[in-house]
């Protein structure tokens, strides 16, 4: 556990020392997986292109597909944030089509799966230290289900750690940007590394962006137009603005304090659908965040 703890919890500052008082601690071990599973597992075959799957995923309201061969066997997973990162990066090449570009060049093949019987804690830890947002679970070389970092959420807002507070688990650093700000401003933070970006407005949280969210926009907002004007009777060209931050951005109006129960922000990730959620002073300013992820990484460490 105290490997764990250095590896991955870095900022989680006292849980370390006060994890073994906490209760609760014990259900992660004993609740399995296949008990908050999702049943019904959408596929894809391997030769179909990234175009149609991103079309299915937007189209059911999910982030990934498993991956089948023609003898309908897992060979892979391909999600919205794969799609997205092939966007971000093919955006200043001009050369965007979806329609050109299979599944099996961009999935992941070494998928990480589970037995019905593996504990959500088991689940979440594989998760952590393998940074994927999932785990695919088999029986019989069978899919039965999936189990995702929402899941997760689900199950500890089902067993929350009644003494767990969000300043013990909130990320203090975090990126933003303004409300205004361009597509490509966000492409830049994303190419530096950043998954998940707050949306400001005068200091106050407005909006989320993640790097599956950009799945949804069109190749061509990808593509950076230029637009001729005149200025003083002489031609001028300059970019075209696209969209904006707050065209694209997963609006929110919920926040949460430091000094609140994790369970509510794990109640709210999961009430409204947001893959995360800002952390606010008494002035309404933003002090850090607290996303899936941060509550996966509580219930592998319990």
């Amino acid at each position: 556990m105290q490997e764990i703890h250095a590896i991955h919890f870095k900022y989680f500052k006292d849980l370390g020392e006060n994890i073994n008082r906490m209760s609760n601690r014990s259900k992660f071990s004993e609740i399995k997986v296949l008990d908050y599973s999702s049943k019904e597992v959408f596929v894809i075959t391997q030769n179909d292109t990234l175009n149609y799957a991103r079309k299915l995923m937007l189209k059911n309201g999910i982030s990934k597909l498993v991956v089948i061969n023609e003898e309908n066997k897992l060979v892979g997973i391909i999600t919205l944030r794969d799609i997205a990162s092939i966007l971000t990066k093919l955006a200043s090449s001009g050369e965007l089509d979806l329609n050109a570009i299979l599944v099996k060049n961009v999935m992941t093949k070494n998928v990480i799966q589970v037995e019905p019987n593996a504990s959500v804690k088991e689940a979440a830890l594989l998760m952590v230290k393998n940074k994927i947002g999932s785990v695919v679970v088999t029986e019989n070389d069978e899919i039965v289900g999936i189990f995702t970092k929402t899941d997760v959420c689900k199950a500890y807002n089902d067993y929350p750690i009644e003494e767990l507070r969000v300043k013990s688990v909130m990320q203090k650093k975090f990126t933003t940007v303004n409300i205004l700000s361009s597509l490509w401003k966000v492409i830049e933070k994303i190419k530096e590394g950043e998954d998940l970006i707050i949306v400001e407005d005068n200091k106050k949280p407005v909006g989320i962006i993640t790097l599956s969210m950009l799945a949804s926009l069109d190749e061509k907002d990808f593509i950076r137009g230029k637009v001729n004007y005149l200025r003083g009777g002489i031609n001028q060209e300059k970019i075209k603005t696209g969209n904006l931050a707050r065209d694209f951005m997963f609006k929110i109006d919920t926040v949460i304090f430091e000094g609140e129960k994790l369970q509510k922000a794990s109640n709210y990730i999961i009430k409204f659908n947001i893959p995360a959620i800002p952390v606010v002073d008494l002035t309404g300013s933003i002090i850090g965040l607290v996303s899936k992820n941060d509550i996966t990484k509580v219930v592998a460490l319990l």
